[in-house]
């Protein structure tokens, strides 16, 4: 019962952590948009390469999808599939990253960079409700779970 309760514990950091990072890519997706409007390829690798972890090899993946000839919205579909299982984030959380991918090397370059200030917003979001869950249960997953354990050992003996 104690490594679930910090399996899970964990994972709650893990979910957060994976979200930060991808606000990070977000941010400097937009600034480059915004401030170089290099191609999307480009913003991508620069994305990854301010990214750590997974999170860095999806940006990765999606900057080489798109110089392989794959749109923009297709790629980061594909690569967010790919990853999934491989992330700690809910469904939700997966929902709002595909949204990220909509029209992306589609539209225009005002349309998307408003649909990223969009799509940042949601994240920050998001961050906030992850990191409330992390406070509020990651405790009480990781130390109930070990008192838990401990009960039913002393249960058991």
């Amino acid at each position: 019962m104690g490594v679930g309760g910090s399996l899970l514990s964990c994972d709650l950091k893990q979910r957060r952590k994976d979200l930060d990072q991808f606000l990070v890519g977000v941010r400097v997706i937009e600034r480059e948009m915004s401030y170089e409007a290099p191609s999307l390829e480009l913003c991508f690798d620069r994305a990854s390469k301010a990214t750590r972890g997974i999170v860095s090899n999806i940006f990765s993946d999606i900057s080489i999808n798109i110089s392989e000839g794959e749109c923009g919205e297709t790629s980061v579909w594909n690569v967010l599939k790919l990853y999934r299982d491989d992330l700690a984030l809910t469904d939700q959380d997966m929902e709002q990253l595909f949204r990220l991918g909509y029209g992306l090397g589609e539209n225009d370059l005002e349309h998307a960079l408003k649909d990223l200030a969009h799509g940042e917003a949601a994240l920050e979001e998001i961050i906030k409700e992850a990191d409330r869950n992390e406070k509020k249960w990651g405790r009480l997953f990781l130390h109930g779970g070990w008192l838990m354990g401990i009960c039913a050992a002393l249960f058991f003996v």
